[in-house]
């Protein structure tokens, strides 16, 4: 069974040819075995003679068995034993390796240190090889990972969770050299990600799959959810996806909002760089200016987006801006009255990026008034933010 196909049950009439081609292995081939007879296979099987019958009559119709008259070892009376044609043998024995393959299966599952990896694998269907490298790949995950594949050997379940066992980490390391291998256990943990809502996890490992088209698609639904992620890894994420040509504007704005997360706002002026029409874009921009440059100051220009604003979120912008143009003169109380107004649009809308970068502001003020006991718990609401859907995402 090298492809794995394994057994969750068998019929009365594939039981009796696996009964009958071990009672011919047992006894070197002789047929004058009381196993063979109608009655030992009845009771061998567990089943009534009449059942037994039935079976055999449908077998020998499909030409699985024939039957022969003996005369028995133990007495000169002749029987009728039951024995299998060369399509039946064929038949038997591969279900014999099939039950083999299944008996080792649930060996490993039982106790993973049983047989080696390497043999169990080759028993295993590509499904289940598929799910063992992605949890080399993501492991630990949720335990509901593994629903639908039965028993999996070498998953461990733990307190909710699922993991690789160490005993078919090295094994599954060299599955993982086919390339073949890999993108289909990524593709797997991308699926699994959306089952779990891990936005940032599902952008990587479509990126990292090569199913891009799938990843521009996230990106375009789902940006507002994937900004609300480890900033860290929504940025290698899109680091990825722009080396294999990924650079659209909905691109290049989430990058940029990641940036301006990472504290690094010359980085996202540059990605902002050129003319887009979207209020967001041009507040985002404003915004990465004032951070390098010093507050900047259009009120024209401000005042067109002000009229334009129509999203919590370009709301929560315009309000940092302000913020940022005060803090720059100078004017603390009215920095900190600015985005604490932020922080409140932000909150309402449930924009977790928007109150990161309000609160990284915020705390910033803080310290320029000496209000260090302040900045502190602001600080310690940022890091409770970033920790909380770090762990949602698990």
């Amino acid at each position: 069974m090298g492809k794995g196909k394994e057994r969750t049950g068998l019929s009365v009439r594939e039981r009796i040819m696996l009964h009958i081609y071990s009672s011919l292995r047992r006894s070197g081939g002789r047929t004058d075995v009381e196993s063979l007879t109608q009655t030992g296979i009845a009771e061998a099987l567990n089943i009534t003679r009449g059942h037994a019958a039935i079976e055999l009559e449908r077998g020998a119709d499909k030409s699985v068995f024939h039957s022969r008259k003996v005369k028995m070892k133990s007495g000169r009376r002749e029987v009728t034993v039951y024995l299998l044609t060369p399509g039946g043998l064929d038949l038997a024995r591969r279900l014999a390796e099939g039950a083999a393959s299944d008996r080792m299966i649930e060996e490993a599952v039982a106790n993973p240190s049983r047989h080696s990896p390497e043999s169990v694998f080759r028993e295993l269907g590509d499904d289940k090889l598929t799910l063992l490298c992605a949890l080399r790949i993501g492991g630990p995950l949720d335990a509901r990972f593994t629903a639908g594949y039965g028993r999996v050997p070498f998953a461990v379940h733990e307190d909710g969770k699922v993991r690789l066992s160490d005993v078919a980490s090295a094994a599954v390391d060299r599955l993982l050299s086919s390339g073949d291998r890999m993108k289909l256990a990524l593709s797997l943990l991308a699926d699994h990600s959306l089952y779990t809502g891990n936005s940032a996890g599902r952008l990587s490992y479509l990126v990292a799959s090569g199913r891009l088209p799938e990843a521009e698609r996230h990106i375009r639904f789902h940006s507002e959810e994937i900004q609300a992620s480890d900033p860290a890894e929504v940025e290698a994420a899109l680091l990825e996806m722009a080396a294999l040509g990924g650079d659209d504007g909905e691109f290049r704005l989430l990058l940029a909002r990641t940036l301006l997360q990472l504290k690094r706002p010359g980085e996202a002026l540059k990605c902002l760089a050129g003319d887009n029409s979207s209020v967001e874009w041009r507040l985002t921009a404003l915004t990465a200016r004032s951070e390098v440059e010093g507050p900047v100051v259009d009120r024209r220009a401000l005042a067109v987006l002000k009229e334009q604003a129509s999203t919590d979120r370009e709301r929560s912008l315009l309000l940092r801006l302000s913020s940022l143009t005060a803090l720059g003169s100078g004017e603390e109380e009215r920095a900190e009255r600015e985005v604490v107004r932020a922080a409140k649009v932000a909150a309402r809308a449930g924009d977790v990026s928007e109150l990161r970068l309000n609160y990284a502001l915020l705390s910033r003020i803080e310290r320029a008034r000496g209000e260090y006991m302040e900045a502190a718990r602001v600080e310690s609401k940022l890091e409770g933010l970033t920790g909380s859907r770090r762990g949602a995402s698990d």
